[in-house]
């Protein structure tokens, strides 16, 4: 009854869309029908995808309709399932908030398309995962990418979205073509674009590596890892923001799914796919964070810190390889888990940053930190679940972000006993840099935001998130304690998950997770019991507000306080290599100077080199529109030359 039901919510998602469409011009009505139809197929395929994990089920259906070179061949697995799992989630959670966010935004734009658009990529994405078929996952993949865009650009009369949009297009493209060439091969050996037909082939080592690089690139550039991720701290900006927190919360962790599961189809994999897959992780996870706490805007803070967890769950996975290949079993059986683990946590804790982010923006009309401040006292309904979220992005207990990180620690403690001591020394090295780096972000994000007084007029005037923005986030924010204070049964249902990619496996222990879920309730306990005895002491006692210490000046301004900028200078000093920053300086002149000014805004290096790299290939592209006459004669002629080029290749001797 799985795929039944799963076909069902996806019908739910799109015949929603659809009416929601083509429904009058009521802005109350579409929103009305699309958001009861993306909540009614999110907790139905939720729902459906639990129960298929909890029974660790495995079935497909073919339908009887065939697709040009496949067929619809659908099924679910334990690995299927928690993906499934996780779009749901946070595709309902992003429908609830998106249903406000929208409603309140410019009422001259039809929100109809906009919900469209938004559950067709949702059931997309579900698609993806559903498909067991490559003609059929390729469609899926398609119709993701198309939808998408179309709501990367919602706003596209302002440039930079619009830029930002076909940026994403054609990086999304770039990989799908890659994913195109992947299927052809295998396909071509199999004589079937069927996921069993493809799996059941032997391939000999060098083609098998070559579908491996191929996948690496199709499935890596939609997960944003580097030096392919261009294109994501521009869209997730871009895009409204319960669009922005489902493309970084599910979308791009879709990638790790395609990673995954083309393993399964290439069979044992040869070492040095972990060992690169680790260089790539280590790489995105350390300039990720860099470029998180380079950022002035608060959105491309949250885009690069998807970049930094998208290349933690890859580290987990080029590590279970290694150990795969080693034949430790049970550890990357541990390590895999771990990676689950962090795709389940990172989808929430960054679906409640994203939204707590829209949020600010839709209170202040700005997304830049060096304008914002003090909103924590304006804005106690958005700074709390923020606050709650960034702890778990920075891998402190007792949040969810901390247990799918551990989890990756024990895996490597285990290589380390394991005798691959450097391997699995330098894993845990970087982690901890890493985890280091995030909290000093988040500690910037959210004490330049919310704390201290605001910087110009745009936070003075801020007023809370309604509560259709406020609810969705709250739900997130407990959904990321509870993985912190219960870890044992969200670490259970990606240990299923996992021995779908080790089935020879035992089951891999939560080792010592109980005992951090215990310290966590404990930690919970005395806060909130902290809590109430500040408040009952207080209730007694005359309180009044006033600035914060003023370092001995008579006339405190905003001013005084830390800027962005400032606070990260010291922490990216040491990694100056690694970052790229542009400096507008203007000295102070005369004895009594009106105005001086130090300007720094830093960006990773890798997404600079990949920016000159685009605009020298646009350049040299740009000199072959002198082909481009306007005369379909001319065109006719190019035409006939590529078949006559082509029939003389093909020729015998």
């Amino acid at each position: 009854m799985t795929i039944p039901a799963l076909l069902f919510a996806l019908a739910c998602l799109v015949a929603g869309g659809v009416l929601a469409s083509i429904a009058p011009s009521r802005r109350s009505l579409a929103s009305i029908v699309g958001t009861a139809a993306a909540v009614a197929g999110g907790l139905l395929g939720g729902v459906a995808s639990l129960r298929a994990l909890l029974a660790a089920e495995v079935s497909s259906a073919r339908m009887l309709w065939s697709v040009p070179l496949g067929e619809l061949h659908v099924g679910v697995d334990p690995l299927s399932s928690f993906f499934l799992l996780a779009i749901f989630v946070v595709a309902t959670l992003c429908a609830l908030y998106g249903a406000a966010y929208l409603s309140s935004g410019d009422s001259r734009r039809a929100v109809g398309p906009a919900i469209l658009a938004y559950n067709t990529l949702v059931a997309a994405m579900a698609g993806v995962v559903l498909a067991r078929d490559g003609v059929l996952f390729l469609f899926a993949w398609e119709v993701m990418t198309i939808a998408s865009f179309l709501l990367v650009g919602l706003e596209h009369e302002k440039p930079e979205v619009a830029r930002a949009s076909y940026v994403y297009l054609a990086a999304s493209h770039l990989g799908t073509a890659f994913l195109f060439i992947l299927f052809a091969l295998l396909a071509a050996r199999a004589g079937s674009f069927d996921f069993a037909a493809l799996g059941a082939i032997t391939l000999t080592p060098r083609f098998a590596a070559c579908c491996f690089l191929l996948a690496l690139v199709g499935f890596g550039t939609k997960a944003g890892l580097w030096p392919l991720h261009f294109w994501l701290p521009m869209a997730h900006p871009a895009a409204p923001s319960h669009v922005s927190a489902l493309m970084s919360g599910a979308m791009i962790e879709l990638g790790v799914y395609g990673l995954l599961r083309i393993l399964g189809i290439l069979g044992m994999p040869a070492p040095w796919w972990g060992q690169l897959l680790l260089a790539i992780g280590a790489a995105s996870a350390l300039l990720g964070v860099l470029g998180a706490l380079g950022a002035r805007d608060l959105k491309r803070l949250l885009a690069y810190s998807s970049i930094e967890n998208v290349g933690i769950m890859t580290l987990a996975i080029g590590l279970g390889i290694v150990e795969l290949c080693a034949g430790h079993d049970s550890i990357a059986a541990l390590a895999f888990t771990g990676a689950l683990f962090h795709v389940w946590n990172h989808a929430l804790f960054k679906t409640v940053l994203f939204q707590a982010a829209g949020a600010v923006l839709h209170a202040s009309h700005t997304r830049d930190l060096e304008a914002l401040g003090g909103l924590a006292r304006r804005m106690p309904r958005t700074a709390l679940p923020f606050f709650v979220a960034a702890l778990s992005a920075s891998a402190l207990p007792p949040l969810n972000g901390f247990t799918s990180e551990w989890v990756i620690y024990l895996a490597a403690f285990a290589g380390v006993i394991a005798e691959r001591a450097a391997m699995s020394v330098a894993v845990i090295a970087l982690l901890a840099l890493v985890g280091g780096l995030a909290a000093a972000t988040f500690v910037r994000g959210f004490g330049i935001c919310f704390l201290g007084e605001p910087r110009e007029a745009a936070g003075r005037f801020a007023r809370d998130a309604s509560p259709g923005l406020a609810i969705p986030m709250w739900i997130g924010a407990a959904l990321c304690l509870a993985g912190g204070v219960l870890p044992v049964p969200f670490f259970a249902l990606a240990a299923r998950a996992a021995l779908g990619v080790v089935p020879r496996a035992q089951p891999p222990l939560a080792s010592g997770l109980a005992w951090v879920g215990g310290c966590g309730v404990l930690t919970v306990g005395m806060a909130a019991a902290a809590a109430l005895v500040r408040s009952r002491i207080l209730r007694r006692r005359d309180v009044r507000r006033s600035v914060t210490w003023d370092c001995g000046y008579a006339a405190p301004s905003p001013r005084m306080q830390y800027t962005a900028s400032s606070f990260s200078e010291p922490v990216l000093e040491p990694f100056v290599v690694l970052t790229r920053a542009s400096i507008t300086f203007r000295r102070p002149q005369g004895y009594f100077p009106g105005e001086a000014r130090y300007e720094e805004i830093v960006d990773e290096a890798g997404s600079t080199a990949l920016t000159s790299l685009g605009a020298f290939t646009a350049e040299m592209l740009s000199r072959v529109t002198a082909l481009q006459l306007g005369r379909i004669q001319i065109y006719l002629l190019y035409m006939l030359i590529t078949l006559i080029a082509v029939l003389l290749w093909w020729m015998p001797g």
